[in-house]
């Protein structure tokens, strides 16, 4: 664990001059992250399966031109928009709202040590003993969003942390970035009035990059990891329940929830288990099928 105090050269500039900075940060993993170009994509933890989707591919797509992804691994979006850098070999930085040795929620210790392992950056500004309370997350959002360059909103209700975050934003004079919703989402509601109140709409990946003065990549960092990884894969060494998945794909693509029926497993273990195939190259999800990646 590294302790980072506010006044040593490696503390991130843009959050020093944020109003009411952290005094020190606690940092685990690569903290070469921080020197990044980074931003924040957040949005509602109760996600839509659309939402989810669109954090995902938004993050992986940036990642893959070099930006940094800072979310705050809490449920929904922003554990989509961890997962989406993670799965195009890019970086993520994680801002809990406890100390490391509360790790909030506990179902998302698998993409905590998987941040870790894959070169990303868990950064707190409290103790490792300190338990996560409801103000800390507040707290914790000024974080998220005073690290990066730009926030990226994918969904929000009326009234939810994902606003404040929002709000941070603009008072670190931030750009927002919103993806718009259909009148009746009800986690569209808080992004179309972050748009109407002058946030950025924005559909595509590119749009930002463009913002950022990003030239986009011809050949994605992920492209080049699925050529490495198709002449890796070894059937042999793969463990039971993840040989069953790749027999099953190798017949036919399905969606997460036709495999978790075909395979009668719990759909929260597919994911899981699908996450770590996706993460060695085994498999890939396009249009909402998952198929091996042969």
């Amino acid at each position: 664990m590294i302790e980072l105090d506010i006044n040593q050269k490696d503390y991130p500039e843009l959050l020093r001059n944020i109003k009411n900075p952290p005094k020190k940060l606690y940092i685990l993993g690569n903290i070469d992250n921080l020197k990044k170009t980074k931003i924040s994509i957040i949005g509602s933890r109760a996600a839509s399966q659309m939402g989810m989707k669109r954090a995902k591919e938004f993050s992986k797509e940036l990642a893959s031109n070099g930006i940094c992804i800072v979310s705050g691994m809490a449920k929904g979006i922003d554990s989509a928009a961890h997962w989406g850098s993670l799965l195009e070999k890019g970086r993520t930085i994680a801002v809990l709202a406890s100390g490391f040795n509360n790790i909030y929620p506990r179902e998302n210790k698998f993409l905590y040590d998987e941040i870790l392992a894959n070169k990303g950056c868990i950064i707190s500004e409290y103790k490792p003993d300190e338990k996560p309370e409801s103000y800390k997350f507040i707290q914790r959002n000024r974080i998220v969003s005073g690290l990066s360059r730009g926030v990226l909103v994918v969904e929000a209700a009326y009234r939810s942390g994902t606003s404040i975050t929002a709000k941070f934003a603009t008072q670190q004079n931030r750009k927002v970035y919103c993806l718009p919703h259909n009148i009746e989402e009800t986690n569209g509601v808080g992004t179309n009035r972050l748009i109407k109140n002058g946030a950025i709409l924005v559909t595509k990946p590119e749009e930002i990059l463009k913002e950022l003065n990003i030239v986009k990549n011809s050949k994605s960092i992920k492209q080049e990891q699925v050529e490495h990884s198709k002449s890796n894969i070894s059937f042999e060494n793969m463990d039971n329940e993840t040989k069953e998945i790749f027999r099953t794909l190798a017949k036919e693509e399905l969606t997460v929830n036709q495999l978790a029926l075909k395979l009668n497993k719990d759909i929260s273990v597919i994911n899981i288990l699908i996450t770590k195939m996706e993460l060695d190259g085994l498999i890939i999800q396009e249009s909402d099928r998952v198929k091996i990646n042969i």
